[in-house]
């Protein structure tokens, strides 16, 4: 479990990194940040449940 919840840690940080780096305006930013990190979670407590 401590092995998938570290996986999606490193994805969600990975993501962030192109994310940050992409031409989006901040608030398209911030959006598919949101959208990155609910899916995490989701995709995590489905897994884990």
């Amino acid at each position: 479990m401590w092995l998938l919840v570290a996986f999606m840690v490193v994805v969600v940080s990975g993501l962030n990194f192109i994310i940050e780096k992409s031409s989006m305006t901040k608030m398209m930013k911030a959006a598919t940040r949101l959208a990155v990190l609910a899916a995490a979670l989701a995709t995590t407590f489905y897994l884990i449940a």
